[in-house]
């Protein structure tokens, strides 16, 4: 490939690669994203003298002042002042890759990339920002070489200006001997020690601050999920595929199911007025027992064949945690705080609501051991009034309820009322607006008595209401319904589209969980996520859980399983180790790396230039024979040329110190760089007569004598 062609591909997918995760992490405006790919599609096809000219680079300085200008005002008008400077420096790189005329421009995409780059770990920490990192790290070596090579190229032959110095940088640039496939690969292998030594700062580094990358982009925010709940938040879940939990079973955990059934608890609610759901109280969040890094709920002591899962939670607002029903004991990992590990707090409030504090925006880490007592762990509901109100309106609603339910105890009233509305009722996952058109003046009335189906809020919400009618306490919880196994990964991830609102009531001393939601009768066999979308699942997850959550309780517990692994002391998971491997592979890899430079050394002793050369073609070996021959001559002429000067250079020095000397010299010169880079070839008898040139070089002085 031409260098010209090889140095703009790398530098545009360099450029792209940085730009991307910033573009797309929704950080930016839409407006500001395209733009950049317009002008990146554009910039392809802008080329020199175009870009070079006067009055196209008045019209991009206009342009960038321009932009910069709009975005100060938008600045002054209230808008973020970090979203304005991300934008600006998006747009500014698409202006440069329109606009790139000489080495500097390609210089300064290299830094602006590289500024994306770094931009790019504040507004996402997805896998897409990893990909995105690898590729940068990958591409930048050659982009480097590329850009410091034209810059010495356009630095020694433009500093005359004259016409053969302007055709020799032609040359240079339309060459295709200069930029081959092992060039790009050789360079790009600069990354790998990049990387080993990012991946050895990365674990050995202590950590004392937020995590990963500090203070991240706010999690996402989920209906039914947040203070309040109106009847049809969650339906805006139910097409969205993205995983937002992943539960790794352990211990003496045998369950290995497609699709696991569970009922994962986040938030609840206890007062119902006008169609919405609240949490009454204020809010007011308290303290959970605690003993240590661990909550008991149920059991106070589990060991290391007590079942349960370990929970990778993506960040959600509000930081509610998701706990499985049936569970006994919470165990979360230490967080870091000025250099000194602390047990991580989680508040609750009366409603058993749980949260965490996630400072850093990258989600929560945490073990949750099952139980054999089922339930929610509690106190008997104080004041027990607010878990029976009902707002009014709902008379027809209470009558059906004790229609369903006239007597027992609670448990027989829970059940007759939860299977009244199962059976009487049918699953609708999507209302239109027309379906909700009847008799009634509330969602629950036309639910009940007109269309007499909905969504998993009506039947949490009339049940959780029609027991309340019976003297029953109860209160309405959402959370997560179900999970599907992937095998890739050997976890379960729960999808948003689970989402699914249930009731609580208190029956024989314990909050116990109540489900009135039908199956669905128009539900077809469940879609299976293809084998590549769970590998890409499988990947974001170990991204998720040793990249991004990667603290000082990581630190800590890696380096405990590597104590463990060297001592022999085993555990459930931990394989240990024997010395004698340790010190064979470490034995193998010095021998090998020892063996590589030998031959490494060997081999440069064995082919000097001359061999090395000959993978070139003919006509370029003759010429560079013939410019060493040169080389050789003037040397023992007393002119030597320095490192640091081309060919070029070293011939226009020459006019002062010998002028007999430069012409000549700077004609073998011109043929040398002619067949050696722009691929021409040499005529018959040409090459002879360059080097009778060459033998007859004498100075004047040798000449008179």
């Amino acid at each position: 490939m031409r260098f010209a062609r090889a140095q703009k591909v790398l530098t545009f997918l360099l450029a792209i690669v940085a730009a991307v995760p910033v573009a797309l992490s929704g950080e930016v405006s839409l407006l500001f994203a395209g733009g950049f790919l317009a002008l990146a599609a554009v910039g392809w096809f802008l080329e020199p003298p175009l870009t070079r000219d006067p009055r196209f680079r008045r019209a991009i300085t206009v342009a960038i002042i321009a932009v910069l200008a709009v975005q100060v005002g938008r600045a002054v008008a209230g808008a973020p002042l970090a979203k304005m400077g991300i934008e600006f420096a998006l747009a500014l790189l698409g202006i440069k890759l329109m606009s790139r005329g000489n080495s500097g421009d390609y210089q300064q995409i290299v830094i602006l990339a590289f500024l994306h780059a770094i931009g790019g770990t504040i507004a996402t920490f997805d896998l897409s920002y990893a990909l995105s990192f690898t590729l940068f790290v990958v591409l930048s070596p050659p982009v480097l070489a590329l850009a410091h090579l034209r810059n010495e190229m356009e630095r020694r032959f433009r500093h005359d200006d004259r016409p053969e110095s302007r055709r020799a940088l032609g040359r240079l640039l339309a060459s295709k001997r200069v930029v081959s496939p092992r060039f790009v690969v050789a360079t790009s292998a600069l990354s790998l020690p990049v990387f080993a030594v990012t991946a050895i700062l990365f674990v050995g580094f202590p950590r004392f601050g937020l995590g990963f990358l500090g203070r991240l982009p706010g999690g996402v925010e989920v209906g039914g999920f947040t203070n309040e709940v109106r009847i049809g938040d969650i339906d805006e879940t139910r097409r969205d595929e993205t995983v937002t939990l992943r539960l790794e079973p352990f211990g003496a955990h045998s369950l290995r199911h497609e699709r696991l059934p569970l009922k994962l608890r986040g938030a609840a609610f206890d007062t119902y007025e006008d169609d919405v759901w609240t949490q009454s109280g204020g809010r007011s969040w308290g303290p959970m027992k605690r003993r240590g890094n661990e909550y008991p709920l149920t059991v106070s002591m589990v060991d290391e064949d007590t079942p349960g899962y370990e929970v990778l939670l993506e960040p959600l607002e509000p930081p509610y945690l998701f706990v499985p029903h049936g569970t006994g004991l919470i165990r979360t990992y230490p967080t870091s705080a000025e250099g000194i590990l602390r047990a991580r707090k989680l508040p609750a409030t009366h409603l058993a609501v749980v949260r965490y504090e996630d400072p850093a925006k990258a989600g929560i880490r945490y073990r949750v051991y099952l139980s054999p007592k089922k339930g929610w762990p509690g106190r008997p509901p104080d004041p027990r009034a607010r878990f029976l109100e009902r707002p009014e309106g709902t008379e027809r609603l209470a009558a059906l309820a004790r229609e369903w339910a006239p007597g027992g105890t609670p448990a027989e009233k829970a059940a007759a009322i939860t299977e009244g509305l199962k059976r009487r009722y049918r699953y609708a996952d999507r209302l239109d607006p027309g379906e909700d058109a009847g008799q009634g003046d509330t969602p629950l009335d036309r639910f009940l008595f007109s269309r007499r189906s909905g969504t998993c809020e009506h039947f949490a919400s009339a049940l959780t209401l029609m027991l309340r009618a019976v003297d029953v306490p109860s209160r309405m919880v959402t959370g997560f319904s179900s999970a599907e196994w992937n095998p890739i990964g050997e976890y379960y991830a729960v999808r948003l589209r689970s989402a699914h609102a249930w009731t609580e009531a208190w029956v024989d001393g314990r909050w116990i969980t109540l489900d009135a939601t039908p199956p669905s009768e128009r539900a077809g066999p469940a879609i299976e996520p293809s084998t590549i979308a769970m590998l890409v699942d499988a990947m974001r997850m170990r991204w998720h859980k040793y990249v991004v959550g990667y603290d000082a309780s990581s630190q800590m517990e890696l380096v405990e399983q590597m104590r463990r692994m060297w001592t022999g002391g085993g555990g459930r998971g931990v394989p240990e180790v024997p010395r004698w491997l340790v010190f064979a592979i470490l034995g193998v890899l010095v021998a090998l790396l020892a063996g590589a430079w030998l031959w490494r050394r060997l081999r440069r002793r064995r082919t000097p230039a001359r061999v090395v050369r000959r993978r070139e073609g003919a006509a370029a070996r003759e010429a560079t024979a013939v410019y060493l021959e040169l080389e050789r001559r003037l040397r023992g002429l007393g002119f030597e040329r320095p490192l640091h000067l081309t060919p070029n250079e070293f011939c226009l020095g020459l006019g002062t110190a010998a002028p007999e000397l430069a012409d000549p010299a700077r004609r073998i010169v011109v043929r040398y760089n002619d067949v050696r880079f722009g691929g021409d070839s040499f005529g018959d008898g040409e090459v002879a007569s360059l080097r009778s040139r060459i033998r007859d070089l004498r100075l004047q002085t040798d000449a008179r004598a």
